[in-house]
């Protein structure tokens, strides 16, 4: 496997261009109906890397964008007669990939149409989160994708990012939503994927923003919060204020502190107290650390 922090930026693009719609029947029919293709290029690739494949459609001004994986790599000079390129697999299913294309070659008669192929399926992407990570995927389904909806699966906890024309329309785990969820998600290391093209109208927010802001901003509450020690936080922990100590302290106790201390007088539990308040995990565990740096709040 590709070790994912190699591809840390959204994934490369490989374009092909089809000047006539005969040429690109005849490219459908030999290898993208059979779930591939090969890209002439000099560029050095990684066996398993996610790109993004544009194919480009000169007969019709128009470009499609396929997630694929690289399955084979001919470097430079591996022969005279070898051109240099990487063999493709794409990523979704051959279902899809006729659906997509259907309307662009049935009137060449290259294709029969969907309903005359296979059995109906799903549909859909899914995998494991520990081959790219969820920040490749997301960049990689929202540059291939008009919408979609990325579910994943973590340690029995269930998270959905829904988007649409680049902007991001909702993102939960458990009770928390919006960029606070977003960076929870992302910075799963295991777990699993599955991806669909369309709209899931439950897991909307009512503030959409841009989706490269919004991963923007995660990853930025994730830098955070690693730069944190929480080795002596335990998640599942109540705490215990020392009033004497909060009492000498009041004048001096920011707004996220005094969240977590009328949370931790209620009885809450750490992983609790970071779902109720909406400010980000990384500001609410500093809060959290200083008022144990402080005397303020011990473990129970």
């Amino acid at each position: 496997m590709t070790d994912p922090s190699h591809h840390t930026g959204a994934p490369r693009r490989l374009r092909i261009v089809f000047d006539s719609q005969r040429e690109f029947a005849e490219e459908y029919e030999e290898n993208i109906s059979n779930g591939g293709t090969f890209v002439a290029t000099d560029q050095c690739f990684e066996l398993r890397e996610v790109v993004a494949v544009e194919l480009h459609l000169e007969f019709r001004s128009e470009s499609i964008v396929l997630p694929a994986e690289v399955v084979h790599v001919v470097p430079p000079g591996a022969g005279p007669d070898t051109m240099p390129g990487v063999a493709l697999q794409f990523l979704m299913p051959a279902r899809s990939l006729r659906e997509r294309f259907e309307d662009r070659l049935t009137a060449v008669g290259r294709v029969e149409p969907v309903s005359e192929v296979g059995q109906p399926t799903e549909g859909g992407i899914h995998g494991t989160i520990e081959d790219l990570g969820l920040m490749n995927l997301l960049q990689m389904f929202g540059t291939c994708s008009r919408c979609g909806t990325l579910h994943a699966v973590c340690n029995g906890e269930d998270a959905y990012i829904v988007f649409s024309d680049g902007m991001l329309l909702g993102s939960r785990v458990g009770s928390v939503t919006g960029t606070k969820a977003l960076a929870r998600i992302l910075a799963w290391r295991e777990g699993t994927f599955e991806f669909h093209a369309r709209l899931d109208p439950e897991e909307k927010e009512d503030t959409p923003r841009q989706l490269d802001s919004a991963i923007f901003e995660a990853v930025r509450q994730i830098d955070e919060l690693g730069r944190l020690n929480l080795q002596d936080v335990d998640r599942s922990s109540t705490l215990c204020v020392l009033e004497a100590n909060v009492d000498a302290e009041a004048s001096a106790i920011e707004k996220a502190e005094q969240a977590v201390l009328d949370l931790a007088r209620a009885g809450f539990s750490v992983g609790e107290v970071l779902d109720v308040i909406p400010e980000p995990d990384c500001e609410v565990y500093a809060a959290l650390l200083s008022l144990m740096d402080r005397m303020l709040v011990t473990p129970a």
